[in-house]
């Protein structure tokens, strides 16, 4: 009789499990391999889910570059280059290594190595993007060349700006030449992500010309 119910319970806790494993598949699409991770508290649920998120967001932004877009509708942007120069003007060509600009004042076309275009945003937006815009004190004055090799610059994981966007972070995100933008990611691609500051405005940060990436300390 006590070996019956033994078996009895057995059944219907390995039926509550598969009940559990079954819910959370449906819940959250997972396949059953994950969902039986987690329930057996192998895998954590919030950190699966996280990381799904996070990986949907770069996925989707992937190839995203305000170049590109900038050249297909035609919009000006304002460039921050190196030396501590800004240019407004529209993007007429984007090539493998450069880009080919039309400038709004005085309406001379130049060629710009990609390599010295360290922010982008849209003229209109200039108010709220300087209101998010602050200067490390160490740098503001330097004039720095960017930097040629990719194993040479700053590491800054595409997982480490997912996150900070999943979790809504605040960030200072600081370039070569000392420029301090604060604000949220609203977006992360392969070469560039976005900061909306708190003012509203969206300022495109280049990731080779990024030199430090501040988040709110634990």
């Amino acid at each position: 009789m006590a070996a019956g119910r033994a078996d009895l319970n057995d059944l219907l806790k390995r039926m509550a499990f598969q009940d559990e494993v079954t819910a959370l598949m449906a819940r959250h699409d997972l396949n059953r391999a994950l969902a039986t991770q987690i329930v057996m508290g192998q895998a954590n649920l919030t950190q699966v889910l996280t990381r799904r998120r996070v990986e949907t967001q770069l996925e989707a932004n992937r190839d995203r570059t305000v170049l590109e877009a900038a050249q297909l509708d035609g919009r000006e942007l304002t460039l921050g280059l190196h030396g501590h120069k800004q240019v407004r003007a529209r993007v007429q060509a984007v090539e493998r290594y450069e880009i080919v600009l039309l400038e709004s004042e005085g309406g001379a076309e130049r060629r710009v190595h990609k390599l010295q275009i360290k922010y982008a945003y849209a003229p209109d937006a200039h108010k709220q993007v300087r209101k998010g815009l602050d200067y490390d004190k160490a740098r503001r004055d330097l004039v720095v060349e960017p930097i040629p090799r990719p194993q040479d610059r700053y590491a800054c994981s595409d997982r480490r700006l997912g996150l900070a966007l999943d979790r809504k972070l605040p960030v200072t995100a600081v370039t070569l030449e000392g420029e301090c933008f604060l604000g949220e990611i609203a977006w992360v691609s392969r070469y560039e992500f976005a900061i909306r500051t708190k003012a509203g405005g969206e300022v495109v940060l280049f990731r080779h010309a990024l030199s430090e990436l501040r988040e709110p300390s634990a």
